[in-house]
């Protein structure tokens, strides 16, 4: 995936990382290498505006680089009600929370100043806290250790590792390279854009849990369904009205619904925010070229399909035609994709 804001410059490019379960994934990169925003996008708080996030848990517990939150409220009170947030009852929320302020020996525990008073050590206490009032699947902190007393430094250990035990991925950042070698299964170093692991990969043939945690550039597994959608519609008809359909009816409706479905595919790619920058303008682009591909007349190849699926009643004869209108939309697709790529890269 790969992430900017606006048409600034690329903040992350092409980034491919796996962050499975049951290890403890570290990034790490200078001040200003993109490290927080990998984070963000990994935590769903933040979209990419390239590629995908793949198999995020449902459940996801986040600490941001910085927490201070001007609240008047306690720290009891706030996780408490972060709990009923999440779905947890007031009374196991409570006891939930008191149990975690005291692991982490937050000063005063339960009866702790507001959290606008709190240090920032106490402050990064409360945040661990909040992010681990319902257990986490993914687990995303971002330079934990910042501000903890040493005592706290030994207990995040042991919270990272319980999760990556109980089956849960957890990623955090730091500049520190003996706190990523010390704490983490595998290491990853984000510097210029790019993300490159550091040091050895786990070997493929070793046993993973089942759910990782993936960022892939382009891949949002909607073919096979969209594959079935089309399919349906090809044979819903058959069941509905009194009908003659030839082995010519079935092949030519086949061909027809390819022709619409790449045009359509290569509208979406051609429209992109990859082309446009911003979405308003791209939806507006894909109207108007979809009203063009509909509408105008003989218009090939949508329209011009159209038109002679209207005046010619023989399917047989249709064959041929829509075969050139197949090509045709296979064409545009492939030139549609090149003008995108050829744009993306100059913006880049």
């Amino acid at each position: 995936m790969s992430k900017r804001y606006g048409r600034g410059h690329w903040i992350l490019r092409d980034v491919d990382v796996e962050a499975p379960a049951g290890e403890v994934v570290a990034f790490a990169g200078g001040n200003g290498s993109g490290k927080s925003t990998l984070l963000r996008i990994a935590a769903g708080l933040s979209r990419p505006t390239l590629g995908t996030v793949a198999a995020r848990p449902p459940v996801v517990g986040y600490v941001p680089h910085r927490f201070s939150p001007d609240e008047r409220m306690s720290a009891m009170a706030y996780l408490t009600h972060m709990g009923r947030v999440r779905g947890l009852t007031t009374s196991v929320a409570s006891a939930r929370a008191g149990r975690l302020l005291d692991r982490l020996a937050l000063v005063g525990g339960g009866h702790a100043p507001p959290l606008r008073s709190l240090s920032k050590g106490n402050a990064q206490k409360v945040a661990l806290a909040q992010a681990l009032l319902v257990e986490p699947g993914l687990l995303v902190l971002d330079e934990p250790w910042s501000g903890l007393d040493s005592d706290a430094h030994g207990v995040l250990a042991e919270i990272m590792t319980e999760v990556a035990a109980a089956g849960g991925t957890v990623v955090f950042t730091d500049h520190r390279e003996s706190v990523t070698r010390a704490r983490a299964t595998r290491t990853y170093t984000v510097g210029a854009g790019r993300v490159s692991p550091r040091g050895p990969e786990p070997s493929s043939a070793e046993q993973r849990p089942a759910s990782d945690v993936v960022l892939v550039a382009g891949r949002d597994g909607r073919v096979p369904q969209d594959l079935v959608l089309m399919v349906l519609g090809l044979f819903f008809p058959l069941w509905m009205g009194d009908y003659t359909v030839t082995p010519a009816d079935l092949l030519l409706g086949l061909e027809a619904q390819l022709t619409c479905a790449l045009v359509g595919i290569a509208i979406g790619v051609l429209c992109s925010r990859a082309v446009f920058g911003r979405r308003g303008h791209a939806l507006v682009a894909a109207l108007a070229l979809t009203t063009g591909a509909l509408f105008t007349r003989g218009m090939p190849p949508v329209n011009r399909l159209f038109t002679l699926m209207s005046t010619t009643p023989d399917a047989a004869g249709l064959l041929a035609p829509a075969g050139v209108m197949l090509a045709l939309s296979a064409v545009i697709l492939a030139v549609s994709t090149a003008v995108t790529q050829f744009v993306a890269g100059r913006r880049e």
